[in-house]
C-alpha cells in the first residue's frame, strides 16, 4: 500500500535549495521522482510569499511562457502526479494558480524511467541545468522576493 501522503514534507521531490524560513514560501528549484518518472522543476508551491503578482505576471507574459519547449509540462498541484502538457497552456490556468488559494504552479520537464538519459549521471545533470536555465527566464517575477 503506497503511503499516505503528509501536508508537510515534499514527498517526491528535493529542493535544489534550503532557506531558513522552508521552501514552500519561495519560488524552488526541485528534482524529484514518481514510480514512473523523474520530474526537474520550478516551484511555486501554495503558500508561495506574492503568489499573486507573480501569476500577474505571468499572464502578462503568457506568450513568453508559450515558448519553452513542447516536451515541458506544468502541474497545478505538487501531491498528484497528473501533468499537462506546455502547449495545452491556457490563461485560465495561471488565473486558477493567482486565485485560488490552494493552487500551485509547477514548471518543469518529466523523465520517463525508461528513459537512457537516467542511466547516465553526466547526461542528467547536463539535462538538469538546461530545465534550470530556462526555469531563470521566469524568475524576475519574483525577484522582489526574499530569498
Amino acid at each position: 500500500m503506497p503511503e499516505e501522503p503528509s501536508i508537510h514534507p515534499i514527498i517526491h521531490g528535493w529542493p535544489s535549495q534550503i532557506v531558513k524560513e522552508g521552501t514552500k514560501k519561495h519560488p524552488h528549484f526541485q528534482i524529484g521522482l514518481w514510480d514512473d518518472r523523474v520530474f526537474i522543476w520550478l516551484a511555486l508551491i501554495y503558500e508561495l510569499d506574492g503568489k499573486q503578482r507573480i501569476a500577474s505576471s505571468y499572464l502578462k507574459h503568457f506568450s513568453e511562457l508559450k515558448t519553452l519547449p513542447s516536451d515541458y509540462v506544468f502541474s497545478l498541484d505538487h501531491m498528484t502526479k497528473p501533468v499537462i502538457d506546455l502547449p495545452d497552456i491556457t490563461e485560465k490556468n495561471l488565473e486558477r494558480f493567482r486565485d485560488v488559494k490552494k493552487c500551485e504552479f509547477l514548471l518543469g520537464k518529466n523523465i520517463a524511467k525508461e528513459n537512457a538519459i537516467l542511466l547516465d549521471g553526466d547526461q542528467f545533470i547536463k539535462e538538469a541545468k538546461k530545465g534550470y536555465t530556462f526555469f531563470v527566464a521566469f524568475l524576475p517575477a519574483c525577484h522582489a522576493i526574499k530569498i
